[in-house]
């Protein structure tokens, strides 16, 4: 039991657990608004399809409203990586913490995906599916918000924050929206412009096949990744132009 939630390690193979939850220090910090969970129902895709979204920067304009700056991703043992920056729609302001959104995304397995934002608030956005049968996930979202002033949160930062959640998870309906009306895609053909996606796709194979074969896909598929004409998010714009 941790972050509101139960944690459970399913493994066909009756395996000893391979990797800790996810856990945030910021959980027991008095200056952080804790979260209360959305459950947005039931989806009909595969996780697959939702583990997609990782390495899918060309999505961020037109779903999001977004202007991507800097994109890349990572993929290391257990850990599929997004970090990004730029506009948004919603999620930024004038005077907030930052007038761009950065986040640094980690998928901790097939399912749990946690997100340190620097937006209009510093906070750690969670977002978790649960197949409950073949090609079919129950979704839950919440977010974690700093107070703007870094001390105990008053009632209007309680407010703050759970509108700030609310424009959260209206920002992710919008991808919900997307793969509720999607066909499955198994087996697509990816192109060099595609991005990351192969590797994702490789990537998830560990947790849809025997443990012991899991190194075998790593090797495929780990290392760092920036799509064509993009800037690493760890380079600063001025440094790539130079």
């Amino acid at each position: 039991e941790s972050l509101g939630a139960i944690w459970v390690w399913y493994d066909p193979e009756d395996g000893e657990p391979e990797w800790d939850h996810p856990s945030l220090p910021q959980w027991d910090d008095p200056a952080w608004v804790r979260w209360k969970f959305d459950h947005l129902g039931l989806l009909n895709q595969h996780p697959q399809e939702v583990i997609d979204n990782i390495c899918d920067y060309g999505h961020l304009s037109p779903i999001h409203g977004s202007t991507v700056a800097r994109f890349e991703n990572e993929f290391k043992g257990h850990n599929a990586i997004q970090r990004q920056c730029g506009g948004h729609r919603t999620l930024v302001g004038e005077g907030g913490a930052s007038a761009e959104l950065h986040t640094d995304t980690w998928y901790h397995g097939p399912a749990i995906l946690v997100s340190k934002v620097s937006g209009m608030f510093n906070s750690f956005m969670m977002i978790m599916h649960t197949p409950i049968e073949d090609g079919k996930i129950k979704v839950w979202h919440n977010l974690l918000v700093k107070t703007a002033h870094g001390g105990l949160p008053t009632k209007a930062d309680e407010i703050a924050a759970k509108q700030y959640q609310e424009a959260s998870r209206l920002a992710f309906a919008q991808d919900f929206e997307v793969w509720s009306q999607k066909a499955p895609c198994l087996n697509p053909l990816f192109i060099p412009s595609d991005g990351a996606f192969l590797k994702a796709r490789i990537w998830y194979k560990q947790f849809y096949n025997p443990r012991a074969k899991a190194s075998e896909y790593l090797e495929q598929c780990e290392g760092k990744y920036i799509p064509k004409g993009m800037v690493a998010y760890t380079q600063e714009p001025e440094e790539a132009t130079a």
